[in-house]
């Protein structure tokens, strides 16, 4: 499930490279996407209702340590409203709002929650606590094997990650602990002209380089932030063999679209960028 007004790159990247990393060994493959533009919880769950018991769900969503960041319904109403530079503040389908979902009556909560008090926690009408909890006890009687979220940061708290895999009520559940991405990459125009290295080189300070036998030549690639938690990726190659070695041995299979063209890529935000096809990624794919 993409949210495709967050990372629309993303509904293209798993049409090319449909098999995702989701821990240290185990990788998910990817049937199908489907998209939802401006993803909220309701929509999210609604989809998800829809797969066969004892599958898996990719979902492609901004969020934060906290959880995801997306409205839990259609239309929400601000908590606070827009003050100056502040933006309006949002109850998001966060670990804590998931968990007052999760603690309804009839669960194992110790302390359960009725549909009204839950309203009032989560800014809500009690008819729309129903409704979303009707469809997560759904989406909870599938056991889904694994649910994999592809959001910023989602996986820095484990205890955190462990709410949201019960409201989803998914045997496992990973997420990244670094801010993730999509994107093109631009090769430029490679060169072995010492000139143009020299030029490009002061033109980028923030850069990383890629120089090893595998390769056959020297390549860098450089990161900028577009801002809305989009990043670009450009890059410098000495050859276009070098480039379509390099995207090969970083990226999932599919992610080169061949010479004189982009690749396709999926990133953590490190310095440099963990590509997906790096063994490192796994290591920052946090699984509960």
């Amino acid at each position: 499930m993409i949210d495709t007004s967050v990372h629309p790159i993303a509904d293209e990247f798993y049409r090319r490279c449909p098999d995702e990393a989701i821990g240290a060994t185990e990788t998910m493959h990817v049937d199908g996407r489907v998209l939802l533009p401006g993803m909220t919880l309701e929509s999210l769950l609604t989809s998800m209702a829809a797969l066969a018991g004892g599958g898996g769900a990719l979902v492609v969503q901004h969020g934060t340590l906290e959880g995801l960041s997306m409205h839990l319904v259609p239309g929400a109403q601000p908590v606070e409203p827009a003050r100056g530079r502040q933006p309006a503040r949002y109850v998001h389908a966060n670990a804590q709002a998931m968990g007052i979902l999760a603690d309804a009556p009839g669960s194992d909560a110790l302390m359960p929650i009725p549909d009204a008090d839950a309203a009032t926690r989560l800014h809500l009408s009690a008819a729309q606590v129903a409704s979303l909890r009707a469809l997560m006890r759904q989406v909870q009687r599938l056991r889904l094997a694994h649910v994999g979220l592809r959001a910023c940061n989602t996986g820095q708290d484990p205890d955190r990650l462990e709410a949201i895999r019960r409201f989803f009520g998914a045997q496992r559940l990973s997420a990244p602990n670094l801010r993730d991405s999509y994107g093109l990459g631009d090769v430029g125009s490679p060169t072995t002209s010492a000139d143009a290295w020299a030029r490009w080189r002061r033109a980028h300070r923030r850069r990383h380089e890629y120089a090893d036998g595998a390769l056959g030549g020297t390549l860098a690639v450089t990161p900028r932030e577009l801002g809305d938690h989009r990043v670009s990726i450009g890059m410098m190659a000495e050859s276009w063999t070098v480039a379509e070695r390099w995207v090969g041995a970083h990226l999932p299979a599919g992610a080169w679209q061949g010479q004189g063209s982009t690749f396709i890529w999926h990133a953590l935000w490190g310095l440099p960028p963990i590509f997906s096809g790096e063994p490192a990624y796994r290591t920052h794919i946090i699984t509960v």
